[in-house]
C-alpha cells in the first residue's frame, strides 16, 4: 500500500484524499497522568486500516469521494442547491 500525505492532499492506495482538517494536540496531560505512556497506533496504521477496509468492501473511488462523505463538498452542494444559506443555516427549502 502506498500512503503519501503532503499539504492539502494525500493518497491512500490509489485514492486521492483531500485533507480537510488539521488538528493541533497536546500530550501534556496524558504524559503527566501516565508517565511513560506510548501510543501503539499511528497515522500509518490508521491509514492501513482504512485501506484494508476499503479493499475488503471493494469501495469505488466514486463512492469514496462522493459529496456526502466529504464534508466540504456536501456543504458546497447544500449552499448551491439553496438548502442552507452562506451562514450555514437551513433555508426554507422545499423539494
Amino acid at each position: 500500500m502506498k500512503i503519501l500525505v503532503t499539504g492539502t492532499e494525500g493518497y491512500i492506495g490509489s485514492f486521492l484524499v483531500p485533507i480537510l482538517m488539521q488538528h493541533r494536540v497536546s500530550f501534556k496531560k496524558i504524559n503527566k497522568t501516565l508517565p511513560g505512556f506510548k501510543c501503539d497506533w499511528n497515522a500509518q496504521r490508521g491509514a492501513q486500516q482504512l485501506f484494508d477496509l476499503f479493499t475488503q468492501i471493494n469501495i469505488s473511488a466514486d463512492t469514496f469521494l462522493f459529496r456526502e462523505f466529504t464534508p466540504l463538498k456536501q456543504l458546497e452542494y447544500l449552499i448551491r442547491t439553496k438548502q442552507i444559506d452562506r451562514n450555514f443555516f437551513w433555508s426554507n427549502y422545499s423539494a
